[in-house]
């Protein structure tokens, strides 16, 4: 049988073919140079896809210093396409996709500055992006993913001040996100989760505010709470509860002592 994360590959490759083969439908009208130029281009998207595919199926494995070497490479071709056209948000956002790639298979082989650094890199993109339009809920999404990944790295290395500030930099954009549609679960979870790192790094750090903790947990089992009558608890959230309902019992205790 084939492994479930191989037919994801699969699939997705067939989609980026049949996308191929309706633009060059649409490539009569250009001149040659101009039809060699996209199909390059084109193969280059396909083969920074297909790498970066590669190293998610070889952290599946295990292989970590081979999914190091593919996400590399998917990086390497990405920043060539980025280059080509610096205002195609598309070819920067997928840039910063890979950035983060990298930085997980860092931050798996415990390479924690080395992934600082390329989370910073996407954090960088998607600042831009994000600026660019502030209207775009998906590029506030994506730069609150970033500043949580800079976060984790922080955290990893025992930097707690800078750590404290990049979620907080999270929480921010996604109490706005979630805000705007208090239907949307994973924006909900997600608000949670926030409140959840903010408040482990302020019971770590010296001089945390553990009444702020304290706050920021409550509402977050409260937002988890209405999301569990909702019945849209799923396994992230179930996940987000019970670090929040941790922390909690661990603030408790504290405060007898």
């Amino acid at each position: 049988m084939v492994p479930k994360v191989l037919r994801k590959v699969g699939l997705a490759f067939e989609e980026l073919l049949v996308q191929k083969r309706a633009l060059d439908l649409c490539l009569g009208t250009q001149t040659m140079d101009d039809r060699l130029l996209v199909a390059r281009l084109i193969e280059l998207g396909v083969l920074s896809f297909g790498c970066g595919k590669v190293g998610e199926v070889l952290v599946a494995q295990g292989k970590l210093q081979e999914a190091l070497e593919a996400c590399q490479q998917s990086l390497a071709i990405a920043k060539r396409l980025a280059e080509q056209d610096k205002t195609n948000s598309g070819w920067q956002r997928d840039l910063s996709v890979r950035y983060n790639k990298v930085g997980d298979v860092l931050e798996a082989l415990g390479k924690f500055q080395e992934a600082l650094e390329a989370y910073q890199q996407s954090l960088k993109i998607r600042q831009t992006l994000a600026e660019q339009d502030k209207t775009n809920s998906g590029w506030q999404w994506d730069l609150s993913v970033s500043y949580e990944k800079v976060g984790d790295a922080l955290v990893a290395q025992g930097n707690l001040q800078e750590a404290l500030e990049a979620y907080q930099q999270s929480l921010k954009i996604r109490q706005t996100l979630a805000e705007q549609d208090p239907t949307n679960a994973v924006w909900q979870n997600a608000t949670a989760w926030s409140r959840y790192c903010v408040a482990k790094v302020l019971i770590r750090i010296k001089g945390g505010d553990r009444n702020e903790a304290r706050r920021l947990v409550i509402e977050g089992i409260d937002i988890m709470t209405r999301l569990e009558h909702r019945g849209a608890l799923d396994t992230d959230a179930q996940d987000t509860l019970k670090k929040l309902n941790e922390i909690a019992t661990a603030l408790t205790s504290s405060s007898r002592e």
